[in-house]
């Protein structure tokens, strides 16, 4: 695929921060390799093309993986297209410096309802190193998926996928209620840092072993 033959008049430069949440790898008239990718952020899932021009930094494509993406974007049937010339990993500072939760795919948790509610909450705190605190926390390839996906548990409470973003949220929001009830004067900091550790009591079951222990039967 000539990339540059198959862009349109009405292009524009692209460079951002996106997650790979779909990848098909083909072979183009010339049997030239072609990637496809779906990339995606809280706002938009693009439809992307790079081929055998575009610089591609080793071990950079994977499942969730967090990658800059640089190219053109071009509107086709009112869709945005990206043909990329540049695939790489962002450096940390570059990530630390998006909004929080902006590199989360919207759809990657199954109760869409749920997921806005995490966003808009942690968005809206207003002691911005919670907010790097959470962004360092959550929005790990290897953490990021099994924290919005899994279930709380297995044959117990919120026993459903999804569910452990659903405890884990309603937990957070009893501490803010009991701390109105019983500490109203307390700091805004203190109350926003009970937030969070509501949120994140039960981040241990997005680990490796607990991973596992969801998935087989014979574990509770």
């Amino acid at each position: 695929m000539n990339i540059s033959n198959t862009l349109a008049d009405h292009t524009q430069p692209y460079h951002d921060l996106l997650r790979i949440t779909s990848l098909v790898t083909h072979t183009d008239q010339d049997g030239e390799p072609v990637h496809e990718l779906k990339l995606s952020c809280w706002s938009m899932t693009y439809t992307a093309f790079a081929n055998a021009q575009c610089w591609i930094e080793a071990d950079a494509l994977g499942h969730l993986s967090l990658v800059e993406v640089m190219g053109h974007c071009v509107w086709e049937d009112q869709i945005p297209v990206l043909y990329l010339t540049y695939i790489g990993k962002p450096k940390l500072d570059q990530f630390m410096s998006l909004p929080c939760f902006y590199t989360l795919p919207r759809d990657l948790c199954p109760l869409p309802d749920i997921s806005d509610q995490l966003v808009h909450a942690v968005v809206g705190l207003k002691t911005k190193p919670l907010q790097h605190f959470v962004k360092l926390v959550l929005e790990r390839r290897d953490r990021l998926q099994a924290f919005m996906q899994l279930p709380a548990s297995q044959n117990d409470h919120h026993a459903y996928p999804g569910g452990l973003l659903e405890h884990s949220l309603s937990v957070a929001r009893n501490v803010i209620g009991m701390i109105q009830l019983n500490e109203p004067e307390m700091p805004i900091e203190m109350q926003e840092a009970g937030f969070i550790a509501g949120l994140l009591h039960d981040i241990g079951k997005t680990g490796p072993i607990a991973r596992v222990a969801f998935s087989n039967p014979w574990h509770c």
